[in-house]
This record gives structure tokens, C-alpha cells and sequence, in this order.
């Protein structure tokens, strides 16, 4: 990674670099993998997706009662994904209302 991106940096983007492989961008989401996260999938692939677990980080980037949920993919939503966030925002807005920390229990 250190090499990447100070090839990155110098050179203004990844084009040129010889320590990996260019892929077609076209690609990424049928490759071969275990895991999926997608910022916007179209349905444009979807027959072609081989991963068995696909992570919405977007808002809803897949149709799973579509192709997707016909060929057992497990899809975790959007709004699960992206939920972490929200509940440390919620700890820490509560932590300041109500002058807790977050180790602390009332009784």
C-alpha cells in the first residue's frame, strides 16, 4: 500500500502502476469474491455478480427481490450498513444531554 500511494501522489492516480493489475471497471462487480460492496449497482450485472454476501453502502443499490435473491445471494441493506454511525452519533448526543459517559450505568 505505502508504494501505491506514493505512486498515487506523484503521478496524480494509479495509471502506470506495476505492482498490481489494472482491472476493467466494468468488471468489479463479477468478480470472483466473497463479499460485495457496492456503491451503485444498476441491474446491468447483477446476473453476472459470483459473490455470496453483498454489502449495500448505498442508499438501496440493489434490487433483491430481483435476480439477486433467485440465486441465494445474502444482502445486508443499506440501512443496516450504514447504521454504525447513527448509533455512536446517538451515544454521544445522549452522553452530552445527559452528562453520562459512555462506561457509565444508572441505576
Amino acid at each position: 500500500m505505502p508504494s501505491l500511494l506514493k505512486h498515487s501522489v506523484a503521478n496524480r492516480g494509479f495509471k502506470g502502476f506495476s505492482g498490481a493489475d489494472p482491472i476493467d471497471p466494468n468488471s468489479v462487480s463479477v468478480e470472483d469474491c466473497d463479499v460485495l460492496i457496492p456503491a451503485a449497482l444498476g441491474g446491468e450485472n447483477a446476473n453476472g455478480i459470483k459473490a455470496k454476501v453483498i454489502v449495500e453502502a448505498a442508499n438501496h443499490p440493489t434490487n433483491p427481490e430481483a435476480i439477486l435473491s433467485k440465486k441465494s445471494v445474502i444482502i445486508l441493506p443499506d440501512i443496516h450498513a450504514n447504521s454504525g454511525g447513527s448509533h455512536c452519533q446517538l451515544l454521544r448526543v445522549g452522553s452530552v444531554i445527559f452528562r453520562v459517559s459512555y462506561g457509565t450505568r444508572r441505576k
